[in-house]
C-alpha cells in the first residue's frame, strides 16, 4: 500500500494539524503502511522536519500568497509518486485541489480530513472568502473524495450539513502516552513555586476563548492559584490579552511563556496542576489528549468534541461565556488535591483505551484497505 499525504503545512505553523498528523503517518508506517508526505514550505519547515523521523518529508515551494499556496512543482511530484491514494487534510487551500485532480486524472482514491474546518464557527470566521472557495471548488472537492474523515460525531454532522453525501469515516486523533519521564525543569518562574498551575496550551487565537478567560480568572481572583498561557500569537492576539491582565489587575496571577516544543511543552504538562480549554470550535483537540495523557485534570468546553470525558468525569464542563467560565473554575478550585489527581487518573485511563496511536493508526488503515479492495466497510465508516 503506496500512500501519499497532502500538507499545506509541516511545521508549527499548522498547529494540532502538525502533531496530529505527524504522529499519525508515523504509526501507519509502523503498521506497514508506505507514506510519503509532501507539503509546502514555511518558515517553521526545516526546523521541524527531524521530528517526522523515519518520514522525511518532500518540501515544495509555494508561489504567490501563502494564504492559498500554490505548490506546482508538488502536482509533478504527484504525478510521479505512483500512488495507491492520497490523502489532504489542507482544505480551502490550494493543495486540496492538486489532490482531488490526481486523484480524478488517475482514477485513485483520494481521503480528506476537514480537521474541524467545516464546523458552524469555522465556515463564519473568513465567511465571505470561503464562500467563494465553496462554490468556486471546495465542495466539488469533497463530494469527489472516496471518503472524508470526521475526528467526532458532531465534525460527521457538520459534513453532512455541508453537503457532502460520500462516506465518513469516524476516526478521532491520537496521543502517546508519556512513561514516567525525568523532572524537567519548571518552565515558570521559582518565585511562583507553592501555586498551583492552571495551563493552556494552544494557539493564541480568538476562537480559543481566552479573553473570557481571563474575565473570568479576574472575578474568581484565587491568589494560591496561577494562569499559564502557552503557545503561539495569531495576528497579535496575544498583546490584546496581555492588555486585558493589565487592566483588570491579575498581572500576579497571569503568565505569558509563549511557544513550547519538545521538552520544554513537555515540561509545562509535567508541571501544570490542571489544563484548561475554553474554546469556542475545535475538530478534536490534540491539547486535551495530551492532557490526560499526562494525568491532569481537565476543564473544556463542550465544543472540544470530547463528551466522553464529561461522562468518565475526567473533565469540568465549562461553557465559553464568562460567567460560565467562572463557575467551572470555582468547581476546580473547590476540589481537593486527591480529587483533582483521580479525575486526572481517569483521563490517562481513558485516553489509553480509546485514544492512542496505533489504536487510531489501525482504524485508517482498515479504511486505506477498504476503498482500496472493497468488500465490507470498516465499522468506523458512516455511509448515511
Amino acid at each position: 500500500m503506496n500512500t501519499a499525504c497532502i500538507l499545506d503545512s509541516a511545521s508549527r505553523l499548522n498547529g494540532g494539524i502538525f502533531e496530529a498528523e505527524r504522529h499519525l503517518q508515523q504509526s501507519l508506517v509502523a503498521g506497514g503502511v508506505r507514506v510519503a508526505v509532501l507539503a509546502a514550505e514555511d518558515e517553521f519547515t526545516e526546523a521541524d522536519l527531524p521530528l517526522w523521523d523515519p518520514l522525511r518529508p518532500q518540501i515544495f515551494p509555494v508561489t504567490g500568497p501563502r494564504s492559498f499556496g500554490r505548490c506546482p512543482k508538488m502536482a509533478l511530484a504527484l504525478e510521479a509518486g505512483n500512488f495507491d491514494l492520497v490523502y489532504s487534510t489542507a482544505i480551502w487551500k490550494q493543495t486540496s485541489i492538486l489532490a482531488s485532480r490526481w486523484a480524478r486524472d488517475c482514477r485513485k482514491p483520494h481521503v480528506i480530513a476537514p480537521h474541524g474546518m467545516l464546523d458552524e464557527w469555522a465556515l463564519k470566521s473568513g465567511r465571505w472568502r470561503k464562500r467563494v472557495a465553496t462554490l468556486l471548488y471546495q465542495r466539488n472537492v469533497l463530494r469527489r473524495a472516496v471518503c472524508v474523515r470526521a475526528l467526532c460525531q458532531p465534525e460527521v454532522s457538520a459534513i453532512r450539513a455541508y453537503g457532502i453525501k460520500s462516506p465518513v469515516c469516524l476516526i478521532p486523533n491520537g496521543v502517546d502516552l508519556p512513561a514516567t519521564p525525568p523532572e524537567l525543569p519548571a518552565p515558570w518562574s521559582k518565585a511562583d513555586d507553592g501555586r498551583r498551575s492552571l495551563l493552556f496550551l494552544g494557539r493564541i487565537h480568538p476562537k480559543k476563548g481566552l479573553a473570557n478567560l481571563i474575565s473570568a480568572w479576574a472575578a474568581t481572583r484565587q491568589s494560591d492559584w496561577l494562569l499559564v498561557i502557552a503557545g503561539w500569537d495569531q495576528g497579535g492576539h496575544e498583546a490584546t490579552l496581555r492588555q486585558m491582565v493589565a487592566e483588570l489587575g491579575v498581572s500576579a496571577s497571569v503568565r505569558f511563556l509563549g511557544p513550547r516544543f519538545g521538552k520544554d511543552r513537555d515540561a509545562c504538562y509535567q508541571h501544570a496542576s490542571a489544563f484548561i480549554l475554553p474554546s469556542f470550535s475545535e475538530g478534536l483537540p490534540m491539547s486535551v489528549l495530551e492532557a490526560w495523557a499526562w494525568g491532569k485534570p481537565v476543564l473544556m468546553t463542550p465544543e472540544c468534541n470530547l463528551p466522553e470525558g464529561f461522562q468518565r468525569e475526567a473533565a469540568i464542563r465549562i461553557e465559553t461565556h464568562p460567567a460560565g467560565l467562572a463557575q467551572g473554575l470555582r468547581a476546580l478550585f473547590d476540589m481537593s488535591a486527591s480529587e483533582q489527581t483521580e479525575m486526572g487518573r481517569r483521563g490517562r485511563a481513558l485516553v489509553a483505551e480509546r485514544f492512542t496511536w496505533p489504536k487510531v493508526a489501525a482504524e485508517m488503515r482498515s479504511v486505506y484497505e477498504w476503498v482500496l479492495g472493497g468488500g465490507a466497510p470498516p465499522a468506523c465508516v458512516v455511509l448515511n
